[in-house]
């Protein structure tokens, strides 16, 4: 894994720390060191849209592996600004039947960020396996709105959206919606972006690869388009694509990809993508079918 400057800066603290050990504690603190964490994500605001930070984790439980996410929101260090204040403590982390409950002291923000804030806790809590949807309180209240601009916490879970760029998320609900997945590079580093877009019906893949080309950066530089309907059949999907797929040695570029498995993926059942290319079935690595969700 790839350190950023906050990492390298919490090693040092860490070294720091191990000062004040006693040699007991330093023999415990190294077996920790040494064994290999839990690979864990957590979203953070960069220029008003959340990018997902993995990180490892050396907690030993799931409510602390919560608290320590919290705590990464509360930090300033570049790229990313601090969703929530110093002065809002977690009092309690509750995980039961897949409902994972926060109580704060208090919920203290910068009123902009307050859905990114609400996106940020969603997505971060929810990427456990274990825990589908939260409930957030204050002293012990469960909060059914934000405390400051009283957005209303319509779903407690990834249903809420993400980066969908408005003030509140009713229009997101009145169709369905889907995740847009690209990777975006800050300061040499990648980090995944996920936006939630509004689409009449989820299961119109015309409509979600025309989305992919317009929204995604990538795709709109290369400017990547579909030429023709789709056509789904028994798990595979065949995708009309114009040239710009392709790259000079006639194969499909790697980055588009990436982009197709990274997307596709959501549709649990497309097993397989095809490309064609002004009527020509394009191989993938010498396959004819690219494989997204394959089945055991």
């Amino acid at each position: 894994m790839k350190l950023n400057k906050y990492m390298y800066g919490l090693l040092l603290i860490i070294c720091c720390g191990l000062l004040v050990l006693t040699n007991q504690e330093k023999e415990d603190f190294v077996q920790v060191i040494q064994e290999k964490g839990e690979e864990k994500q957590v979203f953070l605001l960069h220029e008003n849209e959340l990018l997902m930070v993995n990180y490892e984790s050396f907690m030993d439980t799931k409510e602390k592996q919560i608290g320590e996410a919290i705590q990464f929101m509360k930090q300033s260090f570049l790229p990313f600004n601090n969703l929530l204040a110093e002065e809002s403590e977690v009092n309690e982390i509750i995980i039961k039947d897949g409902l994972c409950i926060v109580d704060f002291n208090v919920l203290e923000y910068e009123i902009v960020n307050e859905v990114k804030l609400l996106e940020a806790l969603i997505f971060t809590l929810t990427k456990d396996e274990s825990i589908d949807h939260i409930e957030l309180k204050v002293m012990g209240e469960t909060l059914t709105h934000m405390p400051k601009n009283n957005t209303e916490i319509t779903y407690s879970n990834m249903d809420y959206g993400i980066n969908h760029l408005q003030t509140n998320d009713q229009y997101l609900h009145d169709y369905d919606s889907v995740f847009l997945y690209e990777y975006t590079k800050v300061d040499e580093f990648d980090y995944l972006r996920i936006q939630s877009m509004c689409v009449e019906n989820s299961a119109d893949y015309d409509a979600y690869i025309n989305l992919m080309c317009e929204n995604i950066n990538y795709l709109k530089k290369e400017k990547i388009r579909t030429t023709e309907t789709s056509v789904y059949k028994d798990g595979t999907l065949l995708l009309n694509i114009n040239k710009h797929a392709l790259n000079k040695d006639g194969e499909v570029k790697k980055d588009f990809i990436e982009l197709l498995i990274l997307n596709f993926e959501q549709y649990g059942e497309i097993n397989n993508l095809q490309i064609v290319v002004d009527g020509q079935l394009i191989s993938i690595d010498g396959k004819n079918k690219l494989k997204i969700n394959e089945k055991e």
